[in-house]
């Protein structure tokens, strides 16, 4: 069980935080699958908000949603995961972000490690008390090593009296082994 893939893992971390979440925030619908599992795993009353950058990551995912019966209550969002404040006027309970670029997709689009960053400073703003946020990194190539180690240096630093952070990744992999990152709001306050 310990090899399974780091999604696996980050699904895993997340599912007990759905229990009472009732706003959720997929920041990179890519081909649906983390839009599924928060529709699946949370209440009737939450309300999931996917964003993608890219069409066809939107209607994957519709697709995906459709067929599971499970379109109810996402709103599916063609616009960048910087721009939440748009889109959810409220705090979120749980966001995930699953960085780098989508899977059989056209592999020159990418998640950029600027706009990564800023996503994150805003979600984190954004996230309720006790409520977490899930990040995978890619860093198995340029721009995901250089987001990888942008988000790692970020959260690092990030205030222990208001956050706590944990890390996931396969520690005997060669580099490139995607690692997952955990931020639960512990005490409410500013960055």
């Amino acid at each position: 069980m310990i090899g399974k893939k780091v999604t696996f893992w980050a699904h895993e971390v997340v599912k007990p935080y759905l229990k009472d979440a009732l706003v959720l925030v997929d920041g990179t619908m890519g081909n649906g699958q983390d839009t599924l599992f928060l529709r699946e795993n949370s209440s009737s009353d939450a309300k999931v908000y996917s964003f993608d950058i890219q069409p066809i990551a939107l209607e994957m995912t519709s697709q995906v949603l459709t067929e599971q019966d499970r379109l109810g209550s996402v709103e599916l969002i063609l616009a960048n995961h910087r721009d939440i404040n748009k889109f959810v006027p409220t705090k979120i309970d749980v966001g995930m972000l699953n960085l780098g670029y989508l899977p059989q997709g056209n592999k020159e689009i990418t998640t950029m490690t600027e706009n990564s960053l800023s996503t994150l400073g805003i979600w984190l703003e954004k996230l309720s008390l006790h409520g977490l946020i899930s990040v995978v990194c890619y860093p198995g190539h340029v721009e995901g090593e250089q987001e990888y180690l942008a988000i790692s240096n970020y959260l690092s630093e990030l205030s222990g009296a208001l956050f706590q952070v944990a890390r996931m990744e396969a520690w005997n992999r060669k580099n490139g082994a995607p690692v997952a990152f955990f931020i639960e709001r512990i005490r409410e306050g500013l960055l």
